[in-house]
């Protein structure tokens, strides 16, 4: 059944977001952030991203003690996936589910954005280098 606000706009922008990656930026090193909402575009990626928050790759979210650390700063997710680029050689794409602040300050450029859906967590930003 479909309900009056997914006529307006859908419950989740994760398959969209998730076919732009793999058709626009296929092979890329993708950072997903925060995982709770970025899981659901990781089940449609052809590759499993990183997920910042606990330190692996994989479709779905790990549950580790590295989850209950202090949320993660825009500079140290920035860094994450500098030095991962750097370590992999592939391309580093952020996938985030709400805009980053200081994108330019870090040098990053707004590539795409998926938005809005029903489901607040699963609208989606897309962010490289």
């Amino acid at each position: 059944m479909v309900s009056v606000m997914e006529v307006a706009r859908p419950f989740s922008q994760a398959q969209a977001a998730a076919a732009w990656i793999n058709r626009n930026r296929p092979g890329s090193l993708v950072l997903a952030h925060e995982d709770t909402g970025a899981s659901s575009a990781a089940a449609f990626l052809d590759a499993p991203p990183f997920y910042p928050r606990s330190g692996t790759f994989g479709t779905w979210i790990l549950w580790n003690t590295r989850r209950l650390e202090p949320d993660i700063t825009e500079g140290s997710l920035v860094r994450t996936g500098d030095a991962l680029a750097g370590t992999t050689g592939r391309q580093a794409l952020w996938l985030t589910t709400a805009p980053i602040d200081s994108a330019a300050w870090y040098g990053l450029v707004l590539v795409n954005r998926f938005e809005p859906s029903v489901e607040p967590q699963e609208s989606y930003w897309l962010y490289e280098r």
